[in-house]
């Protein structure tokens, strides 16, 4: 999704951030609320990316249902996983993008929809004669129905799971360094007054720099576990060892911003959630670190990195306008405990964050 493709989504974005705080504020009737702030992200990119990818809305009575399905899927992924569990959740996301398949007559605009429906330059011409439209039919550049099926589930573990645990681990950081939160929420103080309520394409870009400061440092500080594969196309010598060419290779994400010269501290502090979370380091050209890929790079550069920093920055700008402060219950990064079994690495108890002074709803224009 390129950025023209993203500006359009921006009201829908605010308006999924505003309706699920606007719910989980009237659903606590107790003095205290505390909010699960890793379910709170995962039910937010989880209902774009079923808006957005397959066009389709949950109900919010199914929304733990799916949540849970996702859950036990991506399991699969890792060692030692619920095999039968993973595959039955899979079995379900299959069904659901069948039965999504099954009910589009047209293109609605969304990611499934424009692979349902896409069209080679050269389709069948119905004035050509069997054997030219057959040839044409071999060298199609379509997908078929399982491929479809296939690019959808990948594209909804890219676009729920990985944002809801980059906007997690946003919270944390933020909750261990309110000074930093009370900075995001002065810079939406400024949005407002600059752009008014609705949220648009020119507010993220050239008025929201330090909230994109924030997504960014987080996703330095915790990338997507593990790498990519890549092939060498000639023998390479790299730090004395030869690398001969055709051999597989693959690059570790979270190394490569470690050993970033421009933020490398040599006791590693730079990737510390504490002491290496400094946002404002984005905002300068000399200290904005050089290595930088949370996304991948090259060819297979994540295709939806435009969608999630979007959606990552109308979540961060909604809930800064509603929360004047972030009160973590357990504001202490010595003894976080970080889940197992996980693409962004998250904490165990999913960062549980004291939403007493939550603001009333504000009316989107």
């Amino acid at each position: 999704m390129t950025p023209s493709n993203v500006a359009p989504m921006i009201p829908a974005l605010q308006q999924t951030a505003e309706n699920l705080l606007n719910r989980l504020q009237t659903s606590h009737d107790d003095e205290q609320q505390l909010w699960n702030m890793h379910e709170i992200c995962t039910e937010f990119t989880l209902d774009v990316a079923t808006k957005q990818i397959i066009g389709m809305t949950v109900e919010e009575d199914q929304l733990s249902v799916f949540r849970q399905a996702l859950s036990d899927w991506i399991g699969l992924l890792f060692a030692g996983a619920d095999t039968e569990k993973g595959w039955n959740a899979r079995e379900f996301m299959v069904r659901k993008i069948e039965a999504r398949i099954d009910e589009l007559k047209e293109n609605d605009g969304s990611a499934l929809a424009a692979m349902v429906f896409s069209r080679d330059d050269d389709d069948d011409d119905d004035d050509a004669d069997d054997e030219s439209n057959t040839k044409k039919n071999k060298n199609s550049r379509r997908l078929s129905k399982d491929q479809i099926i296939e690019n959808t589930l990948l594209l909804i573990l890219a676009g729920s799971e990985t944002s809801a645990g980059t906007l997690t681990l946003c919270m944390l950081l933020l909750g261990l360094k309110p000074e930093k939160y009370t900075k995001l929420v002065q810079e939406q103080e400024s949005v407002l007054k600059q752009y008014g309520n609705a949220l648009s394409n020119e507010a993220l870009e050239s008025g929201m720099p330090y909230a994109d400061a924030v997504v960014r440092e987080a996703l330095r500080i915790r990338p997507i576990v593990g790498g990519s594969m890549r092939g060498t196309k000639k023998t390479v010598v790299i730090d004395g060892k030869q690398i001969p060419a055709g051999w597989n290779v693959a690059y570790d994400r979270y190394l490569t911003h470690l050993l970033d010269p421009i933020t490398y501290q040599p006791d590693e502090s730079n990737m510390d959630v504490k002491k290496g979370f400094q946002p404002e380091r984005w905002l300068d050209e000399s200290t904005k670190p050089s290595e930088f890929i949370p996304f991948g790079i090259g060819p297979r550069y994540c295709l939806g990195a435009d969608l999630a920093m979007a959606e990552m920055k109308v979540f961060l700008a909604t809930v800064a306008r509603r929360l004047p402060s972030l009160q973590l219950t357990n504001p202490s990064s010595e003894d976080i405990v970080w889940k197992e079994k996980c693409i962004i690495p998250v904490p165990k108890d999913g960062v549980i964050v004291d939403a007493s002074k939550v603001r009333e709803p504000q009316t989107v224009a």
